[in-house]
């Protein structure tokens, strides 16, 4: 064998034994196509290979792409952003932020999650806390320009979403044992987390003229549908649960259908978030 040619083998999930799994191991349905101990150049260069990763590295590298250039697209021809105030443009690019920092650490976690216990464990929690900053950033823009009339009551649920997401950071890097390695609690905590945010959400139909409040929350709603059914592929393994399909080790298994959707409704949020601005302009008027 070449030491200096780099290969790529593939194992089964019974190979790796119960202490050896790290994250990647963790769904029992899917059985081959499995990176193991692989080094840095190994896992790199993997990106080029198929493998029951690939698709969800390339997903999320993707998008993290796509969401640069809608900004700039927006910056350089929507009207509406190009009149809005230096703070208003920061306010509107927290959203951005938000959305590069989970693509990224998500795309870092599967491509290179195939190597020690140790890294797997720090890249994990560098994937949560990515997350925890989409929610937060997925927040502030729309409550700052929606309750923009009302400053008691939108620094109010700013300060109450940024005290819930440093509870999911804070539960992410020290209570690992628990919360990073119990898929239960971890999903549930962030639901719990997400869907709060309909309470501002309903709350906006009273403050938001109609028909533009139908529209904002047609898309709120919309994003959420998109987020549940994301969960539900994640949290109960569908479809490989259900289905034996050796392909499915490969293409669309439940973790693909979740980046599907996670992505969905992060547009749909950017969306959303374009109304909320028109909306704003349209109220300092």
């Amino acid at each position: 064998m070449n030491p200096n040619k780099l290969y790529f083998p593939l194992v089964t999930r019974s190979k790796i034994t119960k202490e050896q799994r790290t994250n990647q191991y963790s769904n029992p349905y899917i059985k081959s196509g499995y990176r193991y101990k692989y080094n840095f150049r190994q896992s790199l260069f993997s990106i080029l290979r198929l493998h029951n990763e690939t698709i969800n590295i390339w997903s999320h590298l993707v998008c993290f792409f796509l969401a640069i250039a809608f900004y700039i697209k927006e910056f350089a021809n929507n009207t509406s952003v190009l009149s809005l105030s230096f703070t208003d443009k920061l306010i509107f690019s927290i959203y951005l932020f938000g959305c590069l920092m989970c693509f990224a650490n998500s795309t870092i976690l599967h491509l290179f999650d195939c190597g020690s216990l140790e890294l797997s464990k720090l890249l994990l929690k560098l994937d949560f806390t990515g997350i925890s900053t989409m929610i937060l950033s997925s927040f502030l823009p729309p409550l700052y320009f929606v309750f923009n009339k009302n400053d008691l009551l939108r620094n109010s649920y700013m300060i109450v979403i940024l005290v819930l997401v440093l509870l999911l950071i804070f539960f992410t890097w020290f209570q690992q044992s628990f919360f990073v390695n119990t898929r239960w609690a971890r999903t549930l905590f962030y639901s719990v987390v997400v869907a709060s945010g309909l309470i501002p959400t309903f709350h906006a139909l009273f403050v938001v003229p109609s028909p533009l409040c139908w529209v904002l929350f047609a898309y709120i709603m919309s994003m959420f549908v998109s987020y549940l059914l994301g969960v539900i592929c994640y949290a109960f393994y569908i479809p490989e649960r259900w289905i034996r399909w050796d392909k499915l080790d490969y293409y669309f298994h439940s973790h693909q259908w979740w980046h599907f959707f996670v992505a969905t409704a992060a547009y749909i949020h950017f969306k959303m978030i374009l109304k909320s601005i028109d909306y704003y302009l349209y109220s300092q008027i």
